[in-house]
C-alpha cells in the first residue's frame, strides 16, 4: 500500500478499528466457547453412563451385554454427533467471522481509494486552474508587452512597461451639490484601451494575482471589500485544508462578487 493509501487507510481507524477488534475478539472466543461445551458433553457421557450402570444394577444384568450396548448407542446416536456438531458449528462460525473481517477491510480499503482520488482531484484542479491563470496573466503581459514595443518602436533606448496600460483609480466619496447624490469611495480598474477590468482581472494581469487582490481588498475601505477579503480568506483556508480546489474557490466568489472576482 503507497504511503498516501496508507495515511487514509490509517485516517479511518476511529470508525474501522473498533469493530475490526471486536470481530477478532469474537474469533479469539470461539475455541473457549467450544472446549467449554465439549467439558458440559462430556459430563453429560459420564452422568449418562452412571444412569445405564445403576439401572443395569437395579435390572439384575449388569454383568450382562445390556450395559456396554446401552453406553454405545448413547455414544454413537447422542454424544459423537453432538461432538461433531460442536466442531462444524465452531468452524462454521469461524469463517463467517473471517469472511466479516475481510469485507470490513475491503469497505475500509474502497472507501480509503475514493477519499484518496478526492483529494488527488482536488489538487489536480487546483494545479490546473493555477496554471491557467499563470497562463493568462502571461498572455496578459506579452500582448502589452507587443503593443508597447510597436509602439515604441525604433527606440532602443525607451525601456517597455509591460503593465502600462492598467490603472487602478482610487475614488474619494463625494456629493452632487445639485442632486444630493452620494457617490461612494471605491477603486476602479481599467486595462489596455481604458476598458473597466475586475479586481481579479488587474491583479492577476499585473503579476500579483490573488495575493495581490487579497492585500487591496484587506485595505479597501469599502464594506464589500471587507466581505470579499473575509470569504477569499475563508476559501484559502479551505483550499489549504483540501476541502475545496482554489479553482472551485474562484468560482465561489466569481458567483458572489463578479464585479470583484470575474474574468
Amino acid at each position: 500500500m503507497n504511503p498516501q493509501l496508507q495515511q487514509q487507510y490509517d485516517a479511518l481507524n476511529p470508525v474501522y478499528q473498533p469493530q475490526e477488534q471486536l470481530i477478532q475478539q469474537q474469533i479469539a472466543s470461539l475455541p473457549g466457547q467450544a472446549e467449554a461445551q465439549k467439558s458440559a458433553l462430556e459430563q453429560a457421557r459420564v452422568n449418562a453412563f452412571k444412569t445405564i450402570d445403576s439401572n443395569a444394577r437395579g435390572r439384575g444384568v449388569y454383568f450382562s451385554g445390556y450395559r456396554p450396548q446401552a453406553q454405545g448407542q448413547f455414544t454413537g446416536e447422542k454424544y459423537l454427533p453432538a461432538l461433531a456438531g460442536i466442531s462444524s458449528d465452531q468452524a462454521n462460525q469461524t469463517s463467517a467471522l473471517q469472511q466479516a473481517l475481510l469485507g470490513l477491510r475491503s469497505e475500509r480499503g474502497q472507501l480509503a481509494q475514493g477519499n484518496l482520488n478526492d483529494i488527488l482531484n482536488r489538487q489536480q484542479q487546483q494545479k490546473q486552474f493555477q496554471q491557467e491563470q499563470a497562463q493568462k496573466a502571461q498572455i496578459a503581459r506579452q500582448q502589452q508587452a507587443d503593443r508597447m514595443a510597436l509602439a515604441y518602436a525604433g527606440s532602443q533606448s525607451t525601456p517597455v512597461d509591460p503593465y502600462e496600460g492598467f490603472n487602478a483609480s482610487v475614488r474619494k466619496s463625494s456629493t452632487n451639490k445639485d442632486t444630493g447624490e452620494v457617490t461612494q469611495a471605491g477603486t476602479s480598474f481599467t486595462g489596455p484601451g481604458n476598458q473597466p477590468i475586475t479586481a481579479f482581472q488587474y491583479y492577476t494581469s499585473t503579476g500579483t494575482g490573488l495575493g495581490g487582490l487579497s492585500n487591496f481588498l484587506r485595505t479597501d475601505m469599502d464594506p464589500t471589500s471587507q466581505k470579499a477579503y473575509q470569504e477569499l480568506q475563508k476559501v484559502n483556508q479551505d483550499v489549504g485544508r483540501g476541502i475545496i480546489s482554489q479553482a472551485d474557490g474562484v468560482k465561489k466568489l466569481t458567483d458572489r462578487y463578479p464585479w470583484i472576482f470575474g474574468g
